[in-house]
């Protein structure tokens, strides 16, 4: 019963390191992402002569 008990709380404690692990590396990701602005150039006006 003790053992059962054991790998319980040991189960729990690895999904919870796993999901703090997880956080912090979605708020690494969101933080570079926030930090490097991505500059969008506005593409020239095509002067197409369709007539």
């Amino acid at each position: 019963m003790e053992t059962l008990t054991i790998l319980f709380f040991a189960v729990l404690i690895g999904i919870a390191l796993a999901a703090r692990m997880t956080a912090e590396r979605v708020a690494r990701e969101e933080r570079s992402r926030v930090r490097i602005p991505v500059r969008v150039e506005e593409p020239e006006p095509r002067r197409d002569n369709l007539y």
